[in-house]
């Protein structure tokens, strides 16, 4: 049975209260290959000026493209500072072959458009490498 107005269905992360920013991850089909099993995928927004420092992120372990993908208020990571509260925000998606938050060379990522609080069809191409 579907989960009812603004619950979470099981497994699907956090409630949709706040402010939310959803879509779907694709990746470039030339990066697809250099993309080894067991990576893990981090989904952040931050402002898009200034410092990459992310207001708010989560962790994915994507079995297949395209991802889907929320973020909200309930994944910030300062307290007190709500996603709508911030303007508009570019979302990033990054593959990490370490498993680890910090961004690292051979990483594979892209990043979207400034997108406004409530946008739930952003599309993100995962179409760069860090170098």
């Amino acid at each position: 049975a579907p989960a009812a107005p603004g619950i979470a269905a099981p497994g699907t992360g956090a409630p949709t209260a706040g402010a939310v920013f959803a879509g779907r991850i694709d990746i470039d089909p030339a990066l697809a290959g250099r993309l080894p099993p067991g990576s893990v995928m981090f989904v952040s927004a931050r402002l898009p000026e200034g410092p990459r420092m992310p207001l708010a992120a989560k962790r994915l372990t994507p079995e297949r493209f395209p991802v889907s993908f929320e973020i909200s208020d309930a994944d910030s990571m300062a307290a007190g500072r709500q996603l709508s509260e911030a303007g508009p925000l570019v979302i990033e998606a990054r593959l990490s072959r370490s498993g680890n938050a910090m961004r690292a060379t051979v990483d594979l990522f892209g990043v979207s458009a400034a997108l406004k609080a409530g946008t739930r069809d952003a599309t993100i191409r995962i179409d760069q490498v860090v170098p």
